[in-house]
């Protein structure tokens, strides 16, 4: 794949993954939950970012199965 391929394809993940949390975070129910949430989209951003830098080093990201 070429760099800027991989490039567009994670901005445009973590675009969407934005609105997405963003929509998600005014549905909670309550505002302490919202660190909580927070937390959690944190490491699917981190996560991501991960993936890609794996993919752009020709690394592989581990992958555990249950």
């Amino acid at each position: 794949m070429d760099v800027y391929e991989i490039l567009k394809g994670f901005v445009q993940n973590i675009v969407i993954f934005s609105v997405l949390s963003a929509f998600c975070i005014h549905l909670l129910p309550d505002q302490r939950y919202q660190k909580y949430a927070r937390f959690a989209m944190g490491l699917v951003y981190v996560c991501m970012i991960m993936d890609v830098v794996c993919t752009l080093f020709g690394g592989t990201v581990p992958v555990i199965s249950f």
